[in-house]
């Protein structure tokens, strides 16, 4: 199999000094299933998403990538060159260590359950669940750029505090006793005389 071939598009204007870039891999938009974990919610539509060693490898590669990128292309996109290192320097990451800092909008949805979307303004600010995050764009302004990670969807798994009421091993009065090596061996051997396989 073939590594990953990263493509940016060329920068489109948003305004004044500010301009954004569209990104895939082999082809596709950058949709990414973290596994089951913790996203801590803002009120201005950003999260914090807890990601996975495997999830986190990958976002570290797409990073290297832009900034690779990003520097090779600098003279066609901004009229002067920028060199990796200066890249790195004007870069901001979004995950830190396996926090990914991430937002959401009225275009993600948040779920129990197939038939169960619930509106942004139930939603606790603590959720665990499965994520599907996106990657569509890169932002870059006068002094720095950095890629827009969103959640597109959120299935929230609930948070059990219920502790076992009761169990099904039986507690037998023999248990209490202490047993001697030969005892315990003359048991095994009682219970094994009467088995045979031919």
């Amino acid at each position: 199999m073939s590594n990953p071939k990263l493509d940016i598009y060329d920068p489109v204007k948003i305004k004044e000094g500010m301009f954004y870039s569209k990104i895939i891999v082999d082809n596709e938009d950058i949709n990414i299933q973290v596994k089951k974990n913790k996203l801590t919610l803002n009120t201005d539509n950003k999260g914090v998403l807890e990601v996975d060693s495997k999830t986190k490898k990958y976002i570290d590669w797409i990073s290297e990538e832009v900034i690779k990128n990003t520097s090779a292309k600098s003279e066609s996109w901004f009229g002067k060159h920028i060199s990796e290192d200066d890249c790195k320097t004007l870069y901001r990451d979004c995950l830190d260590d396996k926090k990914l800092r991430c937002f959401y909008d009225e275009n993600s949805n948040f779920y129990k359950g197939i038939d169960s979307s619930l509106e942004q303004s139930e939603l606790p600010e603590e959720l665990l669940g499965i994520g599907l995050i996106k990657c569509c764009v890169i932002i870059f302004t006068k002094t720095a750029f950095y890629i827009r990670w969103e959640i597109s969807q959120f299935k929230i798994k609930e948070i059990s505090d219920e502790k076992i009421k009761e169990y099904s091993i039986r507690d037998l009065e023999e248990h209490c006793d202490s047993i001697e090596k030969n005892e315990m061996e003359n048991k095994l051997k009682d219970k094994l005389r009467d088995i045979s396989l031919f």
